[in-house]
């Protein structure tokens, strides 16, 4: 059981830091993007 949750618990932390370096990407290539236009 403890194993599972530990498997469980690394998932999910795996999860949530490809979530948040995707969110980051994302807000820095619409940040980009803005710019760009600004420019334009």
């Amino acid at each position: 059981m403890l194993r599972l949750s530990d498997e469980l618990y690394f998932l999910i932390k795996q999860g949530v830091i490809a979530f948040l370096m995707m969110v980051m990407t994302l807000k820095t290539f619409i940040y980009q993007t803005k710019t760009e236009i600004m420019i334009l």
